[in-house]
Formats: C-alpha cells, sequence, structure tokens
C-alpha cells in the first residue's frame, strides 16, 4: 500500500481539470505541490537534531 511506503502522501484532487492538471490549471498545481514541499519541510526539519 502507498501510506507503507511513503506516510507523507496524499491525494488532492483538482476540480475541473483532467489527467493534465499541471496542463490545464497550472496555478492550481503549483499551489498544491508548495503545500505538499511545505508540509515535508516541516515534518523533516522537526527531526533534525538540535
Amino acid at each position: 500500500m502507498m501510506t507503507n511506503s511513503c506516510p507523507q502522501a496524499s491525494l488532492q484532487i483538482a476540480n475541473n481539470t483532467g489527467h493534465n492538471v499541471h496542463f490545464e490549471d497550472p496555478f492550481k498545481f503549483s499551489q498544491l505541490l508548495k503545500d505538499f514541499i511545505a508540509r515535508l519541510s516541516s515534518t523533516y526539519e522537526s527531526q533534525l537534531p538540535d
């Protein structure tokens, strides 16, 4: 199962787009990607030793 190998993964739905959301709604795609990277960054930063 995907959640076992990548617990930080999440499913996001971009309404009114097909399978090319990066092409059909690049703003929405970039926002989803930025949010995901921010979540990953905060997760890994909290695990770094002081």
